[in-house]
């Protein structure tokens, strides 16, 4: 089981200027001293997250652009298959002289 102590240990609260004030960080060091090789710890500041953010975006814009090709090849293409099916879904009636 994967838990984020950053969630349990770092209150926010906005001070009186309304400045947000972080819990006390040595709460979080008792609690990764406690878990001892149980827990990992791993760097999620700003700018760590912001990083992470930008990559997630990049990767997002690539499929999203796929899809885009995707809907746009479908569109182009659609009617013709409708029409085929649309077609052959409707009998027909031969002229004299010609059989199926």
């Amino acid at each position: 089981m994967i838990v984020s102590l950053s969630l349990f240990l770092q209150m926010t609260r906005k001070d009186k200027d309304g400045r947000v004030e972080v819990g006390p960080p040595e709460l979080l060091d008792q609690r990764l001293e406690a878990l001892g090789d149980l827990a990992i710890t791993a760097h999620w500041g700003y700018n760590d997250r912001q990083r992470t953010f930008q990559e997630w975006m990049a990767q997002l814009k690539t499929v999203r652009l796929g899809a885009e090709d995707m809907v746009r090849e479908v569109r182009e293409r659609v009617g013709y298959q409708l029409t085929r099916r649309i077609l052959a879904q409707q009998p027909s009636t031969l002229p004299p002289g010609y059989t199926m």
